[in-house]
């Protein structure tokens, strides 16, 4: 519920793009200022609700706070994909943390 209530703050607070955000543009957001600090957590906020339980399994009580974490540290990590949509990166990094198991139907 929190994690939703900040993805639509971030999107009615911010200008609206047509473009999508490379993770070079997302660090910069996650490394910025305050509005952009907020917007780069509602963007992780809203990639990691769409692929929970599909390809993302995190476990019971991870706070947003934790998946921001992951997501910068996989995009200082790997500077040389950082031209990649931030949404890939983003769920590639979690997905690497947080699998979910092949025939558990989650």
């Amino acid at each position: 519920m929190i994690k939703r209530l900040l993805l639509t703050a971030a999107l009615v607070c911010g200008p609206v793009q047509a473009e999508f955000y490379s993770g070079n543009d997302l660090l910069q957001k996650m490394d910025g200022e305050f509005s952009d600090r907020s917007l780069a957590l509602g963007f992780v906020a809203g990639v990691a609700d769409v692929w929970t339980n599909i390809s993302v399994c995190p476990p019971k009580n991870v706070t947003l706070g934790q998946a921001h974490d992951i997501v910068r540290r996989y995009l200082v990590d790997n500077p040389q994909t950082r031209h990649f949509t931030a949404e890939s990166l983003a769920k590639n990094a979690l997905e690497r943390v947080w699998p979910c198991r092949r025939g558990s139907g989650t």
